[in-house]
């Protein structure tokens, strides 16, 4: 009993301890959230149950039961009002001295990270040196104005083919930045080596990249975040941007809705989204720090992804590629892969509004334990993962190909799903007659459904890993009462910034029925109006920027249209 009693009195301490340590803590963490705007902080994982919103919240990481979070003012408070025992953790950006580089010429040896104006023209540098498959193109302007860039690789740069389009990006945690260093040395070295080819593994993967792949590369999605204040160091980088948002909780939420952060999209995001809508990316994957994995869809669903088999497949190529290089390397939760609810639910990631919303395919790779690791290392992270990096590019085109065309030979805007195996969103869409669906080794039904188009389903579609199966698909006219637009019907503006008008002396007087739907097939837009002019507005300013499609039916007559939102 004496024991139990001192036991229980050492629990007690303990408790009261964390406690005073947290309340002591309050001044200068309130002092470090007026000076950079977030804190980091540590506790028990079991509280992360008491947050009511903690999918939303900027949790790092969960690891032996220790929940690493960072927080905002509004956050930190909330964390005070639950009451939850925490302990203040210094940041990552202030443990080390870090290693900057002034000039091209200080990252020759690639153990340094660049400075923000090094950055801009070793970015500029390499579309210099290698115009003919390497252009410099501007994703847009973060809050504070810096520039968010990617670099095209493609032998044909300067045109848009129908080829997969894969994209790299990096450090949308400005405190993360292994990768920004990783991806300006993989762009480097994949121009280097097709323009100057010697035998080997990495020339011949390389050349089929660039041949048969469109792949873009974002080294630094948050330079805020990276670039605190002065843009010579990453010495006191932090996670937010500079409004003080997680750029990884920011996107619109399969479950959780458009902001399930509460915050407006950031300026990074809506130029991200943006960016990522036009070019249709087929194959993604970003760049993270603070464990050592591959962490695939979904973050916000417990049920698995369709192609769950297929994501373990590859998550499992690029880590069993690296164990090979390092077997004490990326071997966090299931020997360096995990489904990401299963580690710990995220709303408003990145990974999942491009999986479910875009129907790409994208992957989150965190590629350090240590988020910003002593330059001198750098180079050995390269050399682990550079191999893998390669190998999930050339992923993109593997696989099914599709085209679909109608029996004029143009292109047709379709639908392709697997009865009885897609959900949530899995099936995908072509663009501009192209689609590419990635799958595990099996034989697949194949199903083509386009407006205006009688459906089609192709049977047994056999796929294997490492190849490509090709199809080509013609749809027939199907026959119906849907009437395509009269000469004298305008709808304008498209693109459009929100608001649409409708007209025609065909309208006057009509009961039209409008329904809007999102390239996923969810009616977002629905109303009755009865019109007594020769024009129609309608209002679609709460839609976010994408593309949709327009469907009005009055008497006997239904109309089809495609609508971009451009806003």
């Amino acid at each position: 009993m004496i024991n139990i009693f001192f036991a229980k009195q050492k629990i007690l301490q303990l408790i009261l301890l964390i406690f005073s340590v947290s309340v002591m803590a309050q001044q200068p963490l309130q002092l470090q959230l007026e000076q950079r705007g977030e804190v980091i902080v540590s506790f028990d994982a079991k509280y992360l149950n008491d947050i009511p919103d903690v999918q939303s919240w900027s949790v790092d990481k969960v690891e032996n039961d220790r929940a690493i979070v960072y927080l905002n003012k509004e956050n930190y408070n909330k964390l005070l009002q639950l009451k939850i025992p925490f302990i203040p953790e210094i940041a990552p950006s202030r443990k080390l001295t870090v290693n900057m580089a002034h000039s091209i010429d200080d990252m020759k040896n690639w153990d340094a990270y660049p400075d923000y104006s090094t950055y801009l023209a070793m970015m500029q540098q390499l579309a210099n040196d290698y115009p003919e498959i390497c252009k410099l193109d501007t994703i847009g302007t973060s809050k504070d104005n810096r520039l968010l860039l990617a670099l095209k690789i493609s032998d044909n740069v300067s045109e848009n083919e129908n080829e997969p389009q894969v994209f790299y990006t990096s450090s949308m945690h400005g405190d993360e930045l292994t990768g920004y260093v990783l991806m300006l040395r993989l762009a480097d070295y994949i121009l280097q080596v097709y323009s100057n080819p010697v035998k080997g593994d990495d020339a011949q993967i390389i050349k089929k990249i660039v041949e048969n792949i469109e792949l873009y590369i974002n080294p630094l999605a948050n330079p805020d975040g990276a670039f605190t204040d002065d843009n010579s160091t990453v010495s006191d980088a932090k996670r937010f941007n500079a409004n003080n948002v997680d750029l990884n909780r920011n996107f619109p939420d399969p479950k959780e809705g458009e902001h399930p952060d509460g915050k407006e999209w950031q300026p990074e995001t809506k130029a991200m989204m943006e960016f990522m809508e036009n070019r249709h990316f087929n194959l993604s994957m970003n760049f993270h720090g603070g464990a050592e994995l591959l962490n695939y869809p979904w973050d916000t669903f417990s049920q698995r992804h369709a192609d769950n088999g297929w994501f373990i497949y590859i998550s499992r190529e690029y880590v069993d590629t690296v164990h090979a290089v390092d077997a004490g390397y990326m071997t966090d939760k299931n020997n360096g892969i995990t489904n990401g609810y299963d580690w710990y639910s995220v709303a408003g990631g990145r990974q999942d509004y491009v999986t479910y919303f875009l129907r790409g395919r994208e992957i989150t790779t965190e590629l350090s334990d240590v988020k910003l690791v002593d330059a001198s290392e750098l180079p050995v992270f390269w050399n682990k993962n550079y191999k893998s990096l390669l190998n999930f590019i050339a992923q993109a085109q593997y696989g099914i190909k599709g085209t679909v065309v109608n029996k004029d030979n143009e292109p047709v805007d379709a639908e392709i799903f697997i009865a009885d195996y897609d959900k949530d969103s899995s099936s995908v869409f072509t663009h501009n007659g192209i689609f590419y669906r990635y799958l595990k080794t099996g034989t697949y039904n194949i199903t083509v459904k386009a407006s205006g188009y009688k459906t089609k389903t192709i049977s047994a579609v056999d796929v294997a890993d490492k190849n490509l199966t090709e199809l080509n698909i013609v749809l027939d006219d199907e026959t119906s009462i849907i009437t395509e637009l009269s000469s004298d019907v305008i709808i304008y503006p498209n693109p459009s910034e929100g608001i649409i008008t409708i007209k025609s002396e065909d309208i006057i007087n009509k009961s039209i029925e409008i329904s809007v739907f999102d390239i996923a097939g969810r009616n977002v837009y629905y109303a009755v109006e009865n019109n007594t002019k020769s024009y129609l507005n309608i209002n679609l300013n709460d839609l976010i920027d994408g593309i949709y499609f327009l469907h009005l039916k009055y008497n006997n007559i239904e109309v089809n249209k495609k609508l971009i939102i451009n806003k």
